[in-house]
């Protein structure tokens, strides 16, 4: 699936309140993303951050990130530019 196309599913099921498919369907889709190249993983990175408002969430970003970092995709010093997308931040 294309970023566009996914982002509009999240949106659109986020509107709807359907927060539990939003947390499954984003589980389920970090093993994918992590295979695309880098430019489309910053696209997720970014979704994921901002998404990320809770301990779940966030945990779920934290996931997506540390395996693209490992897999050389992204930078771990590009954390900070995400973690200032992310409503958990607030918090802080």
């Amino acid at each position: 699936m294309k970023f566009e196309e996914f982002n509009q599913l999240i949106d659109k099921l986020s509107e709807q309140e359907e927060y539990e498919k939003v947390d499954e369907i984003l589980d389920d889709q970090i093993d994918g993303i992590i295979k695309l190249d880098s430019k489309e993983i910053e696209k997720y990175l970014m979704l994921y951050a901002s998404l990320a408002g809770d301990a779940e969430s966030l945990a779920r970003f934290d996931k997506l990130f540390n395996k693209a970092v490992s897999l050389g995709k992204i930078k771990q010093t590009d954390l900070k530019k995400y973690e200032e997308l992310s409503p958990a931040n607030r918090w802080l």
